[in-house]
């Protein structure tokens, strides 16, 4: 009973989980809203291509953490 208390009350990636959640949350959704509040404007491809590397590196590292 104890044994089973201790696996759920600390699973043993929750520590990696926690990273992957937070890069996601940083790259893809803090980055782009950043670069959204510095008002309208063009993008070149460079920085448009880093967005969106940076939203599908996060969404691959939450999906190979869920996998």
């Amino acid at each position: 009973m104890r044994t089973a208390l201790a696996r759920v009350s600390s699973p043993p990636d929750l520590r990696a989980g926690l990273v992957v959640l937070t890069y996601f949350a940083l790259a893809g959704i803090a980055y782009p809203v950043v670069l959204m509040s510095l008002g309208q404007q063009a993008l070149g491809p460079w920085w448009r291509a880093s967005v969106v590397s940076a939203f599908f590196t996060g969404l691959g590292g939450l999906m190979g953490y869920l996998g």
